[in-house]
């Protein structure tokens, strides 16, 4: 009985941190793609630095 709760409360905890992770990328993943936009050149500056080389 002692083994069935213990695998009962580890695959809570599981699904907790689960939870918990799925939250915490839902948060951060607009922020991720704002900087990427951000840091990402835009055409104008894709030709310029292409006409450099």
């Amino acid at each position: 009985m002692q083994n069935i709760n213990n695998n009962f409360f580890a695959k809570s905890t599981k699904n907790k941190n689960k939870i918990i992770l799925d939250q915490v990328q839902n948060k951060i993943a607009p922020q991720v793609k704002a900087i990427k936009y951000i840091t990402k050149p835009n055409k104008l500056q894709t030709l310029e630095l292409n006409n450099k080389n």
